[in-house]
């Protein structure tokens, strides 16, 4: 077990039984007398058969799930700190007693931590630190600079003493002292991605004594590998594929979760290869690009030996139909966009077969159909190159080459990243709207309901927020929790707003004012999305 180097050993010198966990600005530091016997052997916590101490926290609402001690680390991300008076012995207070109690050094670890209550899990420990004898509940004085408590022992040595009630108060006092705000924003485009978001608007929440919960997400386009591993919730391979233009390129799969890579769930996000933000506006051609690199992607997840792959479509430079990308996995298709024009037909006959033996996703971040004045050329082929006269070519040859394949045109997601959604439901994948799928991915239902408030944010909230972007997808599914939640956006549309708060969004504010330079604007973002939180929880707790 590592250890700190300032953490391992006593005053004394002797070595740690357990590590200490003292978060920054922690909401509550828990403090025992010592290590139990069975938590000294194990090297975690309050792990003793029949304590309490983990179930409690959990069903008091100090967490949001259960938390295994084994895991206790974990617990400093909810802003739960962990010390003992005794560092050095484990055993029970008959076994080991009292002379090894520092209660100087807990009182150096709650002011350093900037703790807002110190809790004694026991009569023992309560009247030893505080030098009197204690009742269950809060305190009169100050301990380290943070409210006292005493709590009754969870330990199952003392079950006949046990009283929740204590705890579930303690825990009320918690969340009116600091509250929780889970910060879930999308990328600003051109200014943050989402995790630098999240980070922004946590600094602003600890401004106004709130608890930061960061849980950057995305809609399934480009930044949704970013999330996932911002989140700690992914391991990024780096394999090769060729970028639009055809050129290799390094490129990002994620397998996601952790433990054995064989046999998981990988994330494929096609703007890794094929990004349009990664051609320059003057060499955007959407003759010339093809979808082939996603396919190059989905490849190395195969031959990573994956189970599951999920592929988000968003923010790609082709308007090919997903030929390149049918292409590269065997099909008889076109390799780019002037070969779909040419000749829009596929055939999946000699298509990796490994296909049929996954669990294909398609993610996509737009519900648009293929074809029509929302598909794939008119909504979206002129951002990638398309000139006017090539638009009504590529709607014509797209809805040729979704008959070719014998896709329905018109199911959402079928015109996401230029008809990549159309050729993944060609060969067999179920499709999702991204920001939900990453919703669900991130566990963002139960952390909503746990925490006060949720912060989302993005660059600009106007009409296609409402059709299925992330922002959309969280203020629904927190008003679906109970949990009020604020809307940030670097320009926000007043209808859009209108429809937000409809839906139940509590505020939808603008970072700055309206009109001004756009690199201004995106220069001052991070600033601003910290004062705008600090402000959101300010309103919301009434501070």
């Amino acid at each position: 077990m590592s250890r700190g180097a300032d953490e391992a050993r006593t005053a004394d010198g002797r070595p740690h039984v357990l590590d200490d966990v003292l978060p920054a600005g922690a909401r509550v530091l828990f403090c025992g007398t010592a290590a139990g016997a069975v938590s000294g052997r194990l090297g975690a916590p309050y792990a003793g058969p029949g304590n309490r101490f983990w179930p409690t926290l959990h069903g008091a609402g100090l967490l949001p799930a259960p938390l295994e001690p084994l895991a206790f680390r974990e617990a400093a991300r909810y802003g739960i700190a962990l010390t003992d008076l005794n560092k050095a012995d484990s055993g029970s207070d008959a076994e080991i007693g009292t002379a090894g109690f520092d209660a100087a050094a807990v009182a150096r670890k709650v002011a350093a931590c900037g703790a807002r209550v110190v809790a004694f899990t026991s009569k023992t420990a309560g009247a030893t630190a505080l030098g009197r004898p204690v009742d269950s509940g809060p305190q009169p004085e100050r301990f380290g600079g943070a409210e006292a408590w005493v709590l009754p022992s969870p330990s199952g040595r003392a079950r006949r003493f046990w009283d929740v009630a204590p705890w579930r108060a303690l825990a009320a006092r918690v969340d009116a002292l600091a509250p929780v705000v889970l910060c879930a924003p999308d990328k600003l485009r051109g200014a943050v991605d989402a995790a630098e978001a999240a980070d922004a608007l946590a600094r602003g929440v600890v401004r106004a004594s709130g608890w930061p919960l960061t849980l950057p997400v995305a809609d399934g386009g480009e930044g949704t590998l970013d999330a996932f591993l911002a989140g700690g919730r992914a391991t990024a391979v780096t394999v090769r594929a060729r970028d639009a233009h055809g050129a290799p390129t390094d490129a990002r799969i994620a397998w996601l979760g952790g433990g054995d890579l064989i046999g998981g769930t990988v994330l494929v996000e096609a703007a890794e290869a094929i990004a349009l933000a990664a051609v320059p506006e003057h060499a955007r051609d959407v003759g010339r690009a093809s979808s082939a690199g996603a396919g190059d992607l989905v490849r190395a997840a195969l031959d990573g030996g994956a189970a599951r792959i999920l592929v988000a479509v968003g923010g790609t430079a082709s308007v090919d139909g997903g030929a390149g990308f049918l292409r590269a996995l065997g099909a008889d298709a076109p390799e780019d966009g002037a070969g779909l024009l040419r000749d829009p037909r596929g055939d999946l006959t000699g298509v990796d077969p490994r296909l049929a033996a996954v669990d294909l996703e398609l993610l996509y971040d737009v519900d648009a159909p293929l074809c029509g004045p929302d598909g794939a050329a008119h909504r979206f082929g002129p951002q990638k190159g398309a000139t006017p006269d090539e638009v009504p070519a590529y709607d014509a040859a797209l809805r040729a080459w979704a008959r070719s394949l014998g896709v329905d045109p018109d199911l959402p997601g079928s015109g996401a990243a230029g008809g990549l959604g159309l050729a993944l439901r060609a060969v067999g994948a179920t499709a999702r709207p991204g920001a939900e799928a990453v919703l669900d991915l991130v566990g963002f239902d139960a952390l909503a309901a746990w925490s006060s408030l949720v912060l989302t944010a993005e660059g600009s909230v106007d009409a296609s927020t409402l059709q299925g972007k992330t922002v959309d997808a969280v203020v629904r599914r927190s008003v679906a929790a109970g949990t009020p939640v604020a809307v940030l956006g670097g320009r926000v549309e007043s209808a859009a707003a209108a429809q937000l708060r409809a839906r139940g969004a509590a505020a939808v504010t603008p970072l700055g004012p309206a009109g001004r330079p756009l690199d201004a604007a995106l220069a001052a973002a991070a600033a601003e999305l910290e004062d705008r939180a600090a402000e959101a929880v300010a309103a919301a707790t009434g501070a």
